[in-house]
């Protein structure tokens, strides 16, 4: 892997960056206490600084950016015991549970920053994300965690109008009915992995309930779903009976 010295990070957060750095003892015992690290980690769910050992969740496929910084140290290394800039910048894309660790010593003292990365993979069954019911039921699978939790907003702002309970994820499937009744209307659906991991956000996705959703939602506004029919008897060679049919509601404008 190709480290990168060169950073582009935002200014602000390279300031918070500075200010956590900062806060290491002065050089006057500098030299006494040894040296200090700090790890600035982003994906698409955003940014999160950390020190010490963190936790951070990882959509499949996607890339964990690593950016290190260190005060007071003379040399580092990766966990394959090889030489790495002390300050820089990695990209990582692991698709199961790794562990990136970073070592920064100045004479016989050592500081250890590190992180754990779970890559998980969610999806929602689409169809529940349109309904007539103001109460609707989502369903769709995740691998990788034990539980996952979702929130719905307005469409477009951060304004909540329903959070659940931690959903378990039982052989793969999840599935959370809503407790409260939701006005018609297009809202922004987020489901979230385990609420102990850093970055956790799974997806984010349109909502639509009732008649009143947006044609320009960027969703399907048409539900279809099988309705059976064979409850039981018997078939013989060569005959032919229905087993379903499917009900197509329209759900948008």
């Amino acid at each position: 892997m190709k480290y990168i010295t060169k950073l582009s990070v935002p200014k602000l957060l390279l300031a918070l960056v500075f200010v956590a750095l900062t806060l290491a003892p002065n050089s006057t015992k500098a030299a006494e206490v040894g040296p200090v690290c700090i790890m600035l980690l982003k994906t698409t769910s955003g940014m999160v600084v950390a020190q010490g050992k963190s936790e951070v969740m990882l959509n499949k496929g996607g890339d964990l950016q690593i950016y290190w910084f260190s005060a007071n140290a003379t040399a580092a290394e990766n966990r394959s015991g090889n030489s790495i800039p002390l300050t820089g910048h990695s990209v990582k894309s692991p698709t199961s549970k790794t562990t990136y660790a970073y070592t920064f010593s100045k004479d016989k003292k050592e500081v250890e920053c590190s992180v754990v990365v779970y890559p998980i993979e969610g999806h929602i069954n689409a169809s529940t994300l349109s309904s007539l019911s103001t109460t609707p039921t989502f369903s769709g699978t995740a691998d990788n965690t034990k539980t996952v939790s979702l929130k719905i907003f307005k469409k477009g702002t951060n304004t909540l109008v329903y959070k659940s309970n931690t959903i378990s994820v039982v052989d793969g499937d999840w599935k959370h009915k809503v407790t409260d009744s939701l006005p018609r209307g297009s809202y922004d659906f987020v489901l979230y992995g385990s609420d102990t991991l850093k970055l956790n956000t799974i997806f984010k996705r349109t909502l639509t309930i009732g008649t009143a959703a947006s044609s320009d939602s960027g969703m399907s506004t048409i539900v279809v779903q099988p309705i059976p029919l064979l409850v039981g008897g018997v078939v013989k060679k060569n005959q032919t009976v229905g087993l379903s049919y499917l009900q197509v509601l329209n759900v948008g404008l």
